[in-house]
């Protein structure tokens, strides 16, 4: 048998490769404990120790159905291998029947710094043992819990921390985003054929019986969740990301025609938001006021359209209104029976919010960048690169607010006429969101970074600094254009000769433009930085040009002053996300 799988070549086959979460030859997962070959991993030895154990040893074979059944549709075994013996296998094919399989991503949660990037997962449908519907998530993930950061990275992206596979009512997982977290929840229905479903079903028990660790980086919820889908399209795994996000595998899907259709669950803040924005203010104003006093009628409105809109914000915030505390059940009750009979009189009425601010617009996460920057009167080529970010000078329509993230981004500054390198920065973390403020919803600006960045001295002389982080502050959206911000950052900076705490307050605003243009302006007043008595002022103008989605021109101009000098710099580079 071993014999005749080497004669086929047969270890080399992309499936088998899937089935191993093997890319060009190599484990994406080094720790991971189902390798038979561990000691000494290769594909060829992999297949060879399978093919002994299905021959010699009959429980263990049980936590192998995928390499099984695929070894068994290209080799020839004296019997048809049965895996009827294996009691929680066979369980497991009652419990999670795989008449349809889903792809489902959780949005960002802008206001939690470990969800600013999402979660994916897949969902399994069909009819159990007891002839019953049942749907069931299937997700890996870590625990992020703590306040230590920096070990929390350390972990995540070196060692490795205990990862968690799980195999849960997906109901439980809607409640959690929906109702918990208040992400919107996507569900993306995928085209398989019955062998690529059943191929997905057994590499996840495959994967639930046995240890893995996660690497934010190499092996998260994205990677797993993309190397399932991938064993239904095994030849486009040497060509996975080493580096995946949540979006990247929604972008997977729908580039590889796997998406059949597309359906959007709302989050009650979102669907609130996107009705606020397109209702008038006067509506949504007596609107509040009738379901705190359970007096809830279309009666002054005329147009049909803000009607069917106003049922759909009375039935939202009736149910955020009770979940706040800002009605009790008995008013909540009442509002319901009212809202219930306004909307048998619009039967047909549906609300369609899968367009309204699409996260799967948004730029690629990863970027290179490559400039010319101007600073005290010299010229330096700028290289910035960061694999896991979003930039203040993206295009961020698509979420609600306007939101950064960065993770290990560096920048690199060459003089070519003195041959002087320097590093300009490393920011180690760093997010930054600006939830509009709203009369109904409120909203703040939160932030927090860490790393090391250049700080001005009393004569404007940059010298880099470790610095850790915080902000927070109020963001105002006029429209959708048009925002503008304060917000107070307190840090703690250190360099080779003193540690110091300082203070920035800034104001700022930005405006998109005509031609995927944006603007953003920015003034700070930086208070104690390198222990200087003299207040640094800071005054920055940024421009972003989106010349395609992933695809950006950025210049920007800075002056830097205090009471007895200024300097000032201005550069241009071209951004590409990937």
């Amino acid at each position: 048998m071993v014999e005749q799988s080497k004669k086929l070549v047969l270890f080399e086959h992309p499936i088998w490769q899937a089935i191993l979460h093997v890319k060009n030859g190599q484990p994406i997962n080094s720790n991971y404990e189902r390798y038979l070959s561990a000691n000494n991993f290769s594909v060829e030895k992999e297949m060879a120790l399978t093919l002994e154990l299905i021959l010699n040893d009959k429980q263990s074979e049980c936590n192998y159905p995928a390499r099984i059944n695929f070894l068994q549709e290209f080799l020839d075994f004296n019997e048809t291998l049965d895996l009827s013996h294996c009691d929680s296998y066979q369980e497991y094919l009652h419990k999670v029947p795989i008449a349809d399989i889903y792809l489902i991503y959780a949005s960002e949660n802008v206001k939690n710094a470990s969800s600013m990037l999402g979660h994916i997962m897949l969902r399994m449908d069909g009819i159990n043992d007891k002839g019953l519907n049942v749907s069931h998530g299937i997700t890996f993930f870590t625990e992020l819990k703590g306040f230590n950061v920096p070990k929390i990275l350390y972990d995540s992206l070196v060692t490795g921390k205990k990862g968690i596979f799980q195999i849960a009512p997906y109901s439980d997982f809607v409640n959690n985003y929906l109702n918990i977290e208040l992400r919107n929840i996507w569900e993306y229905k995928l085209s398989l054929s019955d062998i690529q479903k059943q191929l997905i079903r057994d590499i996840t028990w495959e994967l639930g019986s046995t240890d893995l660790s996660y690497f934010f980086h190499t092996y998260n919820c994205a990677t797993v969740t993309q190397l399932l889908i991938a064993s239904s399209v095994p030849e486009t795994i040497p060509t996975l990301q080493s580096w995946l996000t949540p979006l990247d595998v929604v972008h997977f899907v729908e580039e590889n025609n796997l998406v059949e259709k597309t359906n959007l669950i709302p989050s009650e803040e979102w669907e609130l938001r996107a009705l606020i924005d397109n209702l008038p203010q006067e509506v949504i104003t007596k609107a509040i006021q009738s379901v705190h006093s359970a007096n809830i009628d279309l009666k002054t409105i005329s147009s049909e359209r803000d009607k069917l809109l106003t049922i759909a914000f009375y039935k939202a915030y009736n149910k955020f209104s009770v979940r706040k505390n800002l009605i009790n059940n008995d008013v909540y009750e009442r509002n319901n029976i009212k809202i219930e009979q306004l909307t048998t009189k619009s039967p047909n009425f549906q609300l369609e919010v899968s367009d309204y601010k699409m996260p799967t617009a948004a730029s690629p996460d990863g970027q290179v960048a490559v400039g010319w920057r101007s600073e005290n009167k010299k010229d330096w080529l700028s290289i910035n690169l960061f694999p896991v970010a979003s930039h203040q000078g993206d295009n961020k329509k698509h979420v609600f607010g306007e939101t950064t993230l960065t993770l290990a981004s560096l920048d690199i500054l060459y003089n070519p006429e003195s041959n002087n390198i320097k590093l300009d920065n490393f920011i180690v973390y760093s997010m930054h969101s600006m939830i509009p403020f709203d009369n109904t919803l409120k909203g703040y600006s939160t932030g927090f970074r860490f790393g090391l960045e250049r700080h001005n001295d009393v004569k404007l002389t940059g010298k880099l600094n470790a610095f850790i982080e915080g902000k927070l502050g109020f963001t105002y959206e006029f429209n959708q254009d048009i925002g503008a911000y304060f917000e107070t950052a307190l840090g703690i900076g250190s360099d080779s000769n003193s540690t110091y705490l300082y203070t920035t307050p800034q104001l700022g605003a930005y405006v998109y433009l005509i031609g995927g243009i944006k603007l953003h302006v920015q003034n700070s007043i930086s208070f104690n930085k390198q222990k200087s008595d003299l207040v640094l002022n800071t005054s920055s103008l940024f421009l972003d040009w989106q010349i395609k989605r992933d695809l950006y021109l950025s210049a920007d101009y800075i002056k830097y002053w205090n009471s007895i000098k200024s300097t000032k710099s201005y550069g241009m580079r071209l951004r590409y996300r990937f």
